[in-house]
């Protein structure tokens, strides 16, 4: 690793800064933030905390890291911190139960510690207004892809069109909807005209999708 070198020597304060600096720099282009704290050292011991040089990584992981340095008496030492990445995502702005559509005011923006964050957590609020909760949601809660239902714009017992297509052939014919469903989901419905129970994708509120191809 590469070392950064004073003639003067660097103290303990100042090599925590730099790296937290360092560890700043390389996550503030990722929309994350860093926080750092001192596990153990035999620095903190010593009589002088003056630093000759020292390396830091390149790259720096979420939790335990160390840092390599050598002391004005020549001794190399190594440094061990704790970085907590944090990421500002949007959060549950206030207490939320299921079944409650969200709107722009029910979303903000925070700084969530990156263990939190899972391959299902949502970074990008325009995606999540207009979905509805499955479950309660306490303020500052990220939001998570299984908390989340897109909206039922169609009720059991509705009325509606059914779409029959078939290759380049369409026919709409009335029906009854027998299950709640949002766009995109599928559902029964009943054919009006010919009393048989059918499968189909919601296109909208009215409309249910039959495909016989």
């Amino acid at each position: 690793l590469p070392s950064l070198m004073w003639a003067e020597g660097v103290d303990f304060a100042a090599l925590t800064q730099g790296i937290q600096a360092k560890a700043s720099q390389v996550f503030t282009s990722q929309n994350r933030i860093v926080t750092l704290s001192v596990v153990f050292s035999q620095l903190e011991k010593d009589t002088t905390s003056n630093i000759l040089e020292y390396a830091l990584p390149d790259t720096f992981e979420d939790g335990y890291n160390t840092a390599k340095v050598t002391d004005l008496n020549g001794y190399r030492r190594t440094l061990e911190y704790w970085l907590t990445i944090l990421e500002k995502i949007p959060v549950a702005s206030h207490a939320m139960k299921p079944g409650d559509r969200l709107n722009i005011d029910d979303i903000e923006l925070a700084w969530v510690p990156f263990r939190r964050i899972t391959p299902f957590t949502y970074k990008e609020n325009t995606l999540l207004i207009g979905m509805s909760l499955k479950y309660v949601k306490e303020k500052g809660q990220p939001f998570q892809d299984f908390d989340l239902m897109k909206p039922e714009v169609i009720k059991a017992q509705d009325s509606c069109q059914i779409v029959l297509k078939n290759g380049t052939i369409t026919i709409k014919t009335p029906g009854i909807a027998l299950k709640n469903g949002s766009i995109g989901s599928k559902i029964r419905v009943l054919n009006n005209q010919t009393k048989k129970v059918l499968e189909g994708t919601v296109l909208d509120s009215q409309n249910v999708e039959v495909r016989l191809d």
